[in-house]
């Protein structure tokens, strides 16, 4: 004789465990990500307020090359690594400019 299924009297019972569970795998995963991106964010890079006002977060993109340092007005190069951008201002900083004392 084959083995089948259970009785069809304990599938109905079974059902709203297996909803239930899948529904307890998906929010640990989304607390996990929430947790982990919460500990991991960069607090950003803040230069004095007479330069520039929000955080600013370093962007390691080759499409930043096209972007303009709007501190030494010089192009940013794809070799210098990236650079420090405001995404709510489009303020882009070359990495060189970042490093200096006296940002203003």
């Amino acid at each position: 004789k084959v083995s089948t299924y259970p009785p069809s009297a304990t599938v109905p019972t079974l059902k709203p465990f297996m909803c239930l569970t899948v529904l307890w795998i998906n929010a640990q995963a989304y607390v996990f990500r929430t947790l982990l991106s919460e500990l991991t964010r960069e607090e950003g890079l803040f230069l004095p307020p007479a330069v520039h006002r929000h955080p600013m977060f370093y962007e390691s993109r080759r499409g930043m090359a096209m972007h303009w340092c709007d501190l030494c007005r010089q192009r940013i190069k794809p070799d210098d690594g990236g650079c420090y951008r405001c995404g709510l201002c489009d303020f882009d900083v070359c990495l060189k400019c970042a490093r200096r004392e006296d940002a203003a």
